[in-house]
């Protein structure tokens, strides 16, 4: 399966540039990125899913955790759909923690259909998808979940995600916003 990652900004690029078969959109709750996603996949020319929960690996009051309701509804909606030639497209706002753990999720569980699948495949998909669409922060929850859901190829990649060098990503954070 081929996977596309896009950040919201790029979004209506991506459409354009790939085509994608499917697209998922992967959103803060209630907020202004994601009403301008909702309004940007109304005109995508595929099916798309939006899901909604921020970017943050440990609880915190007023915040939406990814849960593994939410990480395992993605799997089965990839078994469903069949994006066939045309990739499938994962966006989140900066394109670099919840969109890239949600493609790994997704690319792994499609590997584990072949049974040479092995764990450490499943490491190379995390060093090919930074190696694409890098500088990648896989979040750190959601990479969780997928270790629960995926077993040992999900702690491999939940593995090789905590050794990215998170040196390399240069976006500011202003922590007095997050709590």
């Amino acid at each position: 399966m081929h996977v596309e990652i896009s950040s919201l900004p790029g979004l209506a690029k991506a459409i354009k540039r790939c085509h994608p078969g499917y697209i998922i959109s992967v959103t803060d709750p209630n907020s202004p990125e994601s009403l301008q996603a909702k309004s940007i996949l109304a005109t995508a020319p595929c099916l798309y899913a939006r899901l909604n929960f921020h970017d943050i690996d440990v609880p915190a009051p007023g915040y939406r955790m990814p849960s593994k309701d939410i990480i395992a509804s993605v799997l089965v909606m990839i078994d469903r759909i069949n994006p066939g030639e045309r990739p499938l497209l994962i966006q989140c706002n900066a394109g670099i923690s919840r969109s890239p753990a949600v493609a790994l999720l997704a690319q792994c569980h499609v590997a584990m259909q072949d049974d040479s699948f092995t764990p450490g495949d499943a490491r190379h998909l995390v060093r090919a998808l930074d190696g694409a669409f890098g500088p990648i922060s896989p979040n750190p929850a959601v990479m969780q979940i997928g270790e629960e859901l995926l077993g040992n190829h999900g702690k491999a990649m939940r593995e090789e995600a905590g050794l990215l060098d998170r040196t390399r990503l240069s976006i500011p954070v202003d922590s007095s916003s997050i709590f």
